[in-house]
């Protein structure tokens, strides 16, 4: 009968005869029947499944098919590990801040028009630091500009912005919208006349709507879930410091003229765009889409 001998030595005794637990080198002993039927029940009830050594390949290819099999078992491990740790390494540096950095644009971009007009008589309002007086429109023309001009097309392309951001790659998506709204503040900057503005701000208001849906998607499928609302909320918080810097635009104002404001602003948003596509992971969504393409 041909058995294992433990590595150190430790074996056990069974009926005067002496078995080794596992592994080691081998040796002969022999055994009368009633202690072969001892030794095999006590291996039964005193080994693990586990401790059982595999069977050790007979040949030098089946070494190499062995060896090549358990490589591939250990890095198909590792893959799934790294895989099933959902997000980056710290999200708030590579997910939180580029998102962070594109709403406070939007909302700047979006916001700044309010504190570039100045309908009153003071002899300091000129046509360098007031829009209205520049562009010669009125306080209804005004109205209409702030308010219609903007929403009446961000509301429709806001329904489609998510079914968009369902689809394509939401970081790609959330760049290109800050580059189109940062593009539209330019043309305001640069506009000579009142329709031109209203042109720029129907612009402003279609690629506006297509940032959130696509930020509040991605921090949902980047962050891991007992960091998600932390992390929406210093998201959120982009709509109150967006409008902070709106409101100190007054400041540009003054010392730049409102075309030197806006002209701030459209690059902030340039900025905000060239930061997010560079330090955002990758659509985790087009991973999972060519894992269904390879299946």
């Amino acid at each position: 009968l041909l058995i294992w001998t433990n590595a150190n030595g430790i074996n056990h005794v069974v009926n005067g005869v002496t078995i080794p637990r596992n592994g080691g080198s081998k040796a002969a002993f022999t055994m009368m029947p009633t202690q072969r039927q001892h030794v095999a029940q006590h291996r039964q009830t005193t080994l693990l499944p586990s401790t059982i050594l595999p069977p050790r390949p007979s040949s030098s290819s089946s070494i190499t098919l062995y060896a090549k099999t358990k490589v591939k078992e250990a890095i198909t491990t590792k893959f799934e590990t790294e895989e099933n740790n959902n997000g980056p390494n710290n999200p708030y540096l590579t997910v939180i801040l580029p998102l962070l950095l594109v709403y406070v644009s939007n909302q700047w971009s979006r916001s700044s028009i309010y504190y570039l007009v100045n309908f009153s008589d003071a002899p300091t309002v000129t046509a360098a630091n007031a829009m209205n007086v520049d562009l010669g429109f009125s306080e209804a023309q005004y109205g209409a500009l702030a308010s219609v001009a903007f929403t009446a097309l961000f509301a429709f392309a806001s329904l489609a912005a998510g079914n968009l951001a369902d689809k394509s790659d939401r970081k790609l998506l959330t760049s290109v919208a800050c580059v189109s709204w940062a593009v539209a503040t330019i043309i305001t900057a640069s506009a000579s006349s009142y329709t031109e503005v209203v042109a720029a701000r129907i612009f402003m208001g279609l690629a506006c709507a297509f940032a959130t849906p696509s930020a509040y998607t991605l921090i949902r499928d980047l962050i891991p879930k007992e960091r998600a609302a932390l992390a929406s909320s210093l998201y959120g918080s982009g709509v109150y410091l967006g409008g902070a810097l709106a409101s100190l635009s007054i400041l540009l104002d003054e010392s730049l003229g409102w075309r030197g404001a806006l002209t701030v602003i459209a690059v902030y948003g340039l900025v905000s765009a060239g930061v997010s596509f560079a330090v955002l992971p990758p659509d985790p969504k087009n991973n999972s889409d060519d894992d269904d393409d390879d299946g």
